[in-house]
This record gives C-alpha cells, sequence and structure tokens, in this order.
C-alpha cells in the first residue's frame, strides 16, 4: 500500500520475484487525487469495454488530465490496469471483513470466500477481463499486479480462516492464488461457467485445508 509522508503521497512498486517494494517518488495532495482519477476512469472504461476499451488517451481525457502528465503516473496501460485490479481487490477484501464468510470448518468458509469473489467477478465481465490481461502481461510495469494479488488473496484468507491456526498460510495464498487466477482465465474464455469455476476453488480449499479429524 502507498505510504503517506510529509510531502505527500509516495508511489510504491513492488518487485515481483522477492516482494522487495520500492518507494520511487512523493505525490502532491494535487498530484496523489489526479492519479486516483486516472485509475477510476480506466476501471469505468474495462468496465464497459473490458481490456481493448482502455487505452491512454481515453483514460486522460476522461479524468481530465493531460496525457502527458497520465504517463508521470503510470508507464503504460498494463501498469495502470494493474493498479485498477489491486484496488478492486482491495475493496471486495473489505466487504468480506465487514460480513465475514460462514462455514464449520476452514475449508468451507475459504470456499465460501472464492464463492463471494467469483460471484463479483462474474458480475462485472468486462473488468474481470480487464484485470486477467493484465495479470498475464508481459510488461514488466505491471509486475507488482502479481505480488499484489497474492497480498490480496492473503487478505481473503485473513477474513476465511480468522485466527485458526493453519500449518503455513503463506505458501496457501500462494497456492491459492494461482488456483483463483487459472479458474478466471478459464471463466473469461468462457471455458468455465461460475458454478464450475466455483466447484474448483472449493475442491482447492478442501485440499489446503483439510479437516483435522
Amino acid at each position: 500500500m502507498p505510504r503517506k509522508g510529509l510531502g505527500g503521497v509516495a508511489i510504491a512498486t513492488r518487485d515481483a520475484r522477492d516482494g522487495t517494494v520500492t518507494f520511487a517518488r512523493r505525490l502532491s495532495g494535487v498530484q496523489a487525487e489526479r492519479r486516483a482519477r486516472a485509475v477510476a476512469a480506466a476501471r469505468e472504461l474495462a468496465t464497459e469495454g473490458g481490456y481493448a476499451a482502455v487505452n491512454m488517451n481515453d483514460v486522460a481525457e476522461r479524468a481530465g488530465i493531460a496525457r502527458a502528465t497520465l504517463y508521470r503516473y503510470f508507464a503504460s496501460k498494463d501498469h495502470l490496469l494493474a493498479d485498477v485490479t489491486l484496488a478492486w481487490g482491495a475493496e471486495i477484501a473489505l466487504q468480506l471483513r465487514r460480513d465475514p464468510p460462514r462455514g464449520k470448518t476452514a475449508a468451507a468458509r475459504v470456499g465460501a470466500t472464492f464463492a463471494r469473489v467469483i460471484d463479483v467477478a462474474c458480475a462485472t465481465p468486462r473488468l474481470t477481463e480487464a484485470a486477467v490481461a493484465a495479470a498475464l502481461s508481459p510488461d514488466p510495469t505491471a509486475a507488482g499486479i502479481h505480488a499484489g494479488a497474492i497480498t490480496v488473496v492473503s487478505g481473503y484468507l485473513d477474513q476465511a480462516l480468522g485466527d485458526e491456526p493453519v500449518a503455513d498460510r503463506e505458501a496457501a495464498s500462494r497456492v491459492l492464488g494461482h488456483v483463483f487466477l487459472s479458474v478466471l482465465i478459464q471463466l473469461t474464455q468462457g471455458r468455465a461457467s461460475r458454478d464450475e469455476a466455483i466447484r474448483e476453488l472449493r475442491s482447492a480449499a478442501r485440499l489446503l485445508f483439510p479437516t483435522k479429524t
């Protein structure tokens, strides 16, 4: 997450290979507001038309900023969509925190959590398509989305598991994150239905969090 400082807001970039966070620059209040408008505009465009509908010219126009200004904050379209995706994931995590999933076992709660996330993805298919495309992008400026996605999945798991002890929660987050991305790819390509996607994630939850006997 970006950290606030005396000079404004720091832009954080995360190395997907080792999780290292680097704070490259600070933004003034006005700059942070412009950057937020750009993220909001890109999200609107992605929601309306998917990945193809997002281009830097249209984002700049909708956000009411110059194209050159947009490129000061985001090196590419995929870099911008990575921020859109991570912000969206944080919103979902907040909703889960306000209304935690229920279930008698850890696997049941994790399955219920991801069923709700899949429902959100299905409710906004174009935005989901754009998020998946950004996650698969070879663009190095969007690489932080991979590390950030693991953080988001960890947040989902925290809501599902609470204080229940898990042998290696970090490893479980990584594995479930990979399964989740695979399911989203199948979903956006029309190769899996909503019910099939949920069944796959529930199966992964049962394997990762077996019921103790």
